[in-house]
């Protein structure tokens, strides 16, 4: 039986897996990236994650055990270098669904080219991403129904594509607020309204308002404000808030 072995971005985490993943695919989760953007690796960094499954009884750590940070997001925990931040693999919460794990491929060293086993296969909660792909691998809205998905693919509608826009703005803008309001937004909000006192500012044009946080909040609080978007549907979201 081959054995693949890895380590984190610093070296302090090390592992090996007996024999080749049963599947590798890219994960467009937002727990996969907001984990990611934590890394010093830069490779981790592209906006999704590359992950491979084994069989938790064929993944072993060999160092670094102790320098594990665990994470738990949503139905996941998540354990990482705590020096590096780097991902080393994710196990679901549930009890009945840890006979399987997900690896970091990023982690791994290959001695020659990567192996054939290690080609993704297929796109996961594609839905969510913010890297298009042209490419001819399966894309999952969520997840294929073997990882407790809906099974349903993303149809791509050339049409729209042309925007040149991640596709849930022009094709489901609900997913525009579960993206970029946060804790942090209100936050945001008062520094642009601090940038436009200083300048003495009394007219905004928001030029990518999306479904219109920035302009509610400028326009409460006097501001005369137009927003503006290339995503049809984001404005009719806009139009819908601004009724209520």
């Amino acid at each position: 039986m081959s054995q693949h072995v890895g380590k984190c971005y610093c070296g302090r985490v090390k592992f090996y897996c007996d024999g080749d993943p049963f599947f590798t695919q890219y994960c467009h989760c937002n727990k996969c990236r907001e984990v990611a953007s934590r890394s010093r690796s830069d490779a981790d960094k592209v906006g999704y994650g590359w992950t491979a499954g084994y069989l938790t009884s064929n993944f072993k750590i060999t160092s670094g055990a102790d320098n594990l940070e665990e994470i738990v997001k949503n139905n996941a925990k998540l354990l990482l270098c705590k020096a590096c931040h780097g991902l080393i693999y994710g196990i679901s919460l549930d009890k009945n669904k840890q006979a399987g794990i997900g690896i970091n491929v990023n982690n791994f060293h290959f001695t020659d080219s990567m192996p054939e086993s290690f080609k993704p296969v297929r796109h996961i909660w594609y839905v969510n991403r913010i890297v298009n792909f042209n490419d001819d691998l399966p894309k999952f809205k969520d997840a294929p129904k073997e990882q407790f998905g809906s099974g349903e693919l993303w149809v791509v509608n050339e049409a729209e594509n042309k925007l040149g826009l991640p596709f849930e703005y022009q094709q489901m803008p609900e997913y525009f607020d579960a993206h970029n309001i946060s804790e942090q937004t209100e936050a945001k909000n008062r520094l642009i309204e601090e940038l436009l006192k200083e300048q003495n500012v009394k007219t905004v044009l928001d030029m990518t308002c999306g479904t219109g946080s920035q302009v509610f909040y400028l326009a409460k609080r006097g501001y005369e404000v137009i927003g503006s978007d290339l995503a049809p549907l984001c404005l009719i979201k806009h139009e819908v808030k601004l009724k209520k």
